[in-house]
């Protein structure tokens, strides 16, 4: 499951470590089909547990709530909301992005080849490389 933290107290939703501001009605949306995740959730269940309407109601509501979530926590942010024809709505999330326990030590540039090829001959190692453009990490 993804990092993810939901605050009914703000109606806020932290998803990869980013706060995300949701309105009342998103947030228990987002909320339902959490609760669902993975498995189909049709147009009629969302009405009537979320907006709390009788079976049967014709609103564009649901499609207007869901642009809005999708708009706010797209793909990128490790989700899936699909919209399955004649079927409802499925939320996916992207397996846990994890780093490492705990981060290796800074390195200088006077030894950095060498440290460098080291730590990346241990098994199970992860290094990051971070900087500028154009400073030569890829090589």
């Amino acid at each position: 499951m993804a990092s993810l933290i939901l605050n009914p107290d703000r109606s806020a939703v932290r998803v990869w470590g980013e706060d995300k501001r949701l309105s009342p009605l998103e947030f228990k949306l987002l909320e339902h089909l959490l609760n669902h995740a993975g498995k189909l959730v049709s147009r009629d269940d969302l009405l009537v547990q979320v907006w709390g309407y009788k079976p049967g109601v014709n609103t564009r509501a649901v499609d207007n709530t869901l642009r809005r979530l999708r708009q706010k926590l797209g793909p990128e942010q490790g989700w899936t909301l699909s919209t399955v024809y004649g079927g409802g709505y499925l939320l996916e999330m992207e397996p846990e992005r994890s780093l490492p326990s705990r981060p290796g030590p800074i390195l200088g540039r006077s030894a950095l080849i060498e440290a460098l090829l080291e730590r990346c001959s241990q098994a199970g190692s992860l290094t990051t490389l971070l900087g500028p453009g154009g400073i030569g990490k890829t090589s």
